[in-house]
């Protein structure tokens, strides 16, 4: 599976995503890179967890007890659902909202629903959003907010959302710049002027929204293809002719890209199986409530003794830089 990026031709300035970290190390080549990311983080926790449970309780949960990497999947994307209408009633413009979504979906990738409060780092997800992108609100007023709306949030504290949010940086590799499909999207509106610009703007617009809550797209392709994909989708006849015109050279490998796309947004997950896999994640955490909170405190300190790390590493550099300064005036 291909992720290259394509652009209009109105536009004479290569894109900067080309080279950003998001292109570099959150889009995979093929989509069982991807799986096999997933399914190592998953399995790893898997593990952890059987291991801990062995120091605090006599009754036993075996491998099969646990969610499954589908599950956790399924888990995920139920709460970006929930994450968007929260984020909605918040006030907040669409492009928070796709950051917070995007942060938390890079989240799971690399960890478990099993191993940190999904409402919690839900909620961490969208306020990192807010500084992210510069609709920052006070800690004390983002509280206040949620729990007027968040019945799962009466105990979120200022310590918690500090705590998640550190491990949420950590988690994300502090990769914060995040290119969505909509500014991709509002340049090939713009070159569809002649056809109706501003009604297939909001389709594609609320079409994009959906891809991104409920499929893996962000992690298989460009923002520019997911922009033409949910062209596609809405108004197939006008894309075409629009992709034939301008990409005339790349139109057989975008079309296969597009078509992929197609695929895995017309896949939706069985309300049973969403049902069985949150039902399970509730048991998991209330059964394995210390073995889970001992894994939580054995990441944080991780993350410490890294930052650790990072800071040594940071001080002994600019110790030698000085000392080469030095060096030149002797």
């Amino acid at each position: 599976m291909m992720e290259a990026s394509f652009s209009s031709s109105s536009s004479s300035v290569a894109s900067p995503f080309a080279n950003s970290s998001q292109k570099l190390f959150w889009i995979f080549k093929e989509k069982e890179e991807m799986i096999r990311v997933r399914d190592n983080a998953k399995l790893r926790v898997q593990k952890e967890i059987l291991d801990l449970q062995e120091k605090y309780t006599d009754k036993k949960l075996v491998a099969d007890d646990l969610l499954t990497p589908e599950e956790e999947s399924i888990i995920v994307q139920k709460y970006c659902g929930i994450l968007f209408e929260i984020s909605t009633q918040l006030g907040y413009p669409l492009h928070v909202k796709a950051t917070a979504l995007s942060f938390m979906k890079r989240f799971y990738l690399k960890h478990s629903v099993m191993e940190y409060d999904i409402v919690f780092m839900m909620l961490t997800c969208i306020f990192l959003a807010t500084k992210t992108e510069e609709k920052f609100v006070a800690l004390a007023n983002f509280l206040e907010k949620v729990n007027e709306i968040v019945s799962d949030a009466s105990s979120l504290t200022t310590q918690i959302i500090f705590k998640y949010e550190l491990v949420l940086l950590q988690g994300l590799e502090f990769h914060l710049m995040v290119y969505h499909p909509y500014r991709s999207l509002y340049a090939y509106v713009h070159d569809l002027h002649d056809v109706g610009g501003d009604a297939i703007y909001m389709d594609a617009q609320t079409k994009i929204t959906e891809i991104i809550k409920m499929t893996d797209a962000i992690f298989l392709f460009s923002p520019s293809v997911v922009a033409l994909g949910s062209l596609y989708m809405t108004h197939p006849d006008i894309t075409k002719n629009f992709i034939s015109k301008m990409f005339k050279e790349q139109e057989v490998q975008l079309m296969n890209q597009i078509n992929q796309l197609c695929e895995m947004a017309a896949t939706p997950v069985e309300k049973s199986k969403v049902k069985t896999a949150d039902k399970k994640l509730k048991k998991i955490r209330k059964f394995l409530k210390p073995q889970l909170e001992e894994l939580e405190e054995q990441y944080s300190k991780q993350i410490a003794e890294e930052q650790r790390v990072r800071r040594e590493q940071k001080y002994q550099h600019r110790d030698r830089q000085q000392q080469e300064e030095q060096r030149k005036f002797l």
